[in-house]
């Protein structure tokens, strides 16, 4: 069945959309937080342990390289979120919700993006920083 757009003469109408669209985005944020566990099996300490740990084996940057891509897509879906939350209600609850969990993405993805770039550059590199715990998600 189609809707009539809201019609921007009727404020309850448009309260009504907005209120939607807000709750909306926000199942998106929570989608997109499960994600982030069902990727990291909910523990992004061992999830990057683990991949820093296949990295010293295989020497394969394309793993790692693919795990910072699919984590980008999170952080830039999360941000979109984020800018549409801020449009309909401003920085309230609803956006400091969001930025949580942009914030736990964020660190994966620094923490992922820190092997990619060692391992680019010299994998010794990340073999020395690993054995004396002084990659970034060793600090945490």
């Amino acid at each position: 069945m189609l809707q009539a757009p809201p019609n921007p003469t009727n404020p309850e109408q448009v309260t009504n959309s907005e209120t939607r669209r807000l709750a909306n985005l926000m199942e998106l944020g929570e989608r997109v937080q499960k994600r982030l566990a069902k990727i990291t099996n909910g523990s992004p300490f061992e999830f990057v342990r683990c991949i820093c740990e296949q990295l010293l084996q295989d020497h394969d940057k394309d793993r790692v390289h693919t795990f910072s891509i699919e984590l980008s897509k999170l952080q830039k879906m999360l941000y979109e979120y984020q800018n549409e939350v801020l449009q309909l209600d401003g920085v309230g609850n609803n956006y400091k919700k969001l930025q949580n969990i942009v914030k736990d993405v964020r660190l994966v993805l620094e923490w992922v993006d820190e092997l990619l770039v060692l391992a680019m550059v010299d994998i010794r590199e990340v073999r020395r920083l690993y054995d004396t715990s002084e990659l970034l998600y060793q600090k945490k």
